[in-house]
């Protein structure tokens, strides 16, 4: 399975994308920019004893301002919002604020973002920059939250950097986040490994899909530690998947180990029951192997609504 070449060193970003480290430097145009402290304003911690003095038109409803901002996507533009919000008391407007600050897909912006992540007080604003550096369709996004996580040895922030990793939604990350798991595939408990298999797992991809197969066949054939790669094909929830998931479940590839099968059966919970109550009950009237029926069983519970959707287990 082929994936984006890693950064030689943690510094290191590539494809032309700028310099990652947790200290300050220049922006650059096209890429990401370094994630360097700026201003309180922008992590959403202004001095203390004072309000950050909101810039847009006090007569324009905040959600519409917010919209427009986000809509325009600069650095300045997100300052904006930061002070809408933290000027804003906990409502129906602040919450939409929040919503429109996870829609930023401008590379530029990325280094408030990152700081956003790293150093604010309030939970709300870091959850929306970790969603809105999740959705970014530039690969660059990953290889700055790896750069920033070894670069600090402060587990609150690792902490927060690893969401944006979890909150990955867009194909471009695949390649990377591959590449990330690869790194580490000798150590099942590194928290980076372990972040990009479970957002591989949920991104659902083709291609996704088939490094979990192939990277968890690989591992019980082996007798290495499955319950990682278990978890992250057990996660997959795409529509597009269903399919493969059902083909795998089913045991239509003779190279499939029964880790695989038993993962592949258990994310067919997540979809509609109409839409896997037949291969469930295949699995259920056909097979012997007991990790496979209690997975199956354990599928079709949770497509029918009888237990709450649980993406924590583990097989």
């Amino acid at each position: 399975m082929s994936a984006a070449p890693a950064p030689s060193s943690p510094g290191e970003a590539p494809k032309g994308l700028a310099h990652a480290e947790p200290s300050a430097g220049p922006s650059q145009p096209g890429g990401l920019s370094r994630a360097a402290p700026t201003s309180g304003a922008a992590a959403g911690a202004p001095a203390e004893g004072t309000v950050p003095t909101a810039t847009y038109d006090p007569t324009i409803s905040p959600t519409a301002v917010a919209r427009t901002l986000a809509d325009e996507g600069t650095p300045a533009a997100y300052l904006e919002i930061v002070r809408l919000i933290n000027n804003l008391p906990d409502g129906p407007e602040r919450r939409a604020a929040l919503v429109a600050a996870t829609k930023l897909d401008n590379p530029a912006t990325a280094a408030l973002l990152f700081e956003t992540v790293r150093v604010s007080g309030d939970p709300e604003l870091v959850q929306s920059a970790q969603i809105s550096l999740g959705s970014m369709t530039n690969e660059g996004v990953v290889w700055l939250t790896v750069a920033l996580f070894r670069g600090t040895e402060d587990v609150a922030q690792q902490e927060r950097l690893l969401g944006v990793l979890r909150h990955g939604r867009q194909p471009v990350f695949v390649a990377p986040l591959i590449s990330v798991a690869d790194q580490s595939s000798d150590d099942p408990t590194d928290p980076l490994a372990v972040a990009a298999l479970d957002t591989l797992g949920m991104l659902g991809t083709t291609e996704s899909i088939g490094y979990l197969v192939d990277r968890l066949n690989s591992a019980a054939r082996s007798g290495q530690e499955t319950a990682a790669l278990a978890a992250a094909l057990g996660r997959v929830v795409a529509p597009s998947a269903l399919s493969t998931l059902t083909g795998i479940a089913a045991g239509q590839s003779p190279s499939a180990q029964m880790e695989a099968r038993v993962a592949a059966a258990r994310a067919l919970g997540h979809y509609p029951l109409s839409d896997v109550e037949d291969a469930l009950n295949s699995i259920l009237q056909n097979e012997s192997d007991p990790r496979l029926i209690n997975a199956a069983q354990e599928a079709m519970d949770l497509a029918a609504g009888r237990v709450p959707a649980d993406f924590t287990g583990t097989p």
